[in-house]
């Protein structure tokens, strides 16, 4: 991808995994802590990551005061290109992400769909459906609705009669 991680993040790709990287971008971006040598296992970064990645980035940055930073370019670039990857259309990337169909555009130019998931972390299954997880043979799959007008929305916590608190 061309968007780069900022300097600390790119430091926990390196020491502990892209993976991690995104994960704490995502989870603990903008927050500020002390990063402990050994991370308790109550711990933010170990809730975020895991107890084997937080020991790596303990080692490596252990001792310090940091401020995680938000990555938002790199995280929208990924999420853009993981949807462009899935096959959907830019109009839909567009409303599912909340920024504008030039923009999506803009990131997916010169980007050729079926080499979209070649740009993307290993992590990322560009391979099968994000609705349902069944592998796609040959170009992706789009689902209908089971009922005319019926939106896909995550369904509620719970038994499924209704939302839970």
């Amino acid at each position: 991808m061309t968007e780069r991680l900022p300097p600390l993040l790119q430091t926990v790709a390196d020491v502990a995994g892209l993976e991690a990287a995104i994960k704490i971008a995502r989870a603990l971006g903008g927050r500020e802590m002390h990063v402990g040598t050994r991370p308790r296992p109550n711990s933010a970064l170990v809730r975020v990551v895991g107890q084997q990645a937080a020991a790596a980035i303990g080692a490596e940055l252990g001792g310090h005061q940091v401020t995680w930073p938000r990555a938002t370019s790199y995280l929208m670039r990924l999420d853009v290109l993981t949807r462009w990857a899935w096959g959907w259309s830019t109009g839909r990337i567009a409303r599912e992400l909340r920024i504008s169909p030039r923009q999506v555009r803009r990131i997916v130019r010169g980007v050729d769909r079926s080499a979209a998931g070649a740009e993307l972390p290993s992590s990322i299954d560009t391979e099968s459906c994000p609705c349902c997880g069944r592998r796609w043979h040959g170009r992706p799959r789009h689902h209908r609705p089971l009922v005319p007008g019926q939106l896909p929305l995550p369904l509620p916590s719970g038994d499924g009669r209704g939302l839970t608190d």
